[in-house]
C-alpha cells in the first residue's frame, strides 16, 4: 500500500485552496477597506 503520492497530490491540492482562499480574503480586505473594519482577522 503506497500512499505517498495520494498524500502528496492532497496535500498539494489542500495547500493550492488555502492560497486561493488567503487571496480571495486578502481582494475582498483590499475592495471593502476600512469602511467594514476588520471583520476579516
Amino acid at each position: 500500500m503506497r500512499f505517498g503520492p495520494a498524500l502528496r497530490a492532497a496535500h498539494t491540492q489542500l495547500h493550492s485552496v488555502q492560497t486561493m482562499e488567503r487571496g480571495l480574503a486578502a481582494a475582498a480586505a483590499r475592495r471593502w477597506g476600512s469602511s467594514t473594519g476588520s471583520t476579516l482577522g
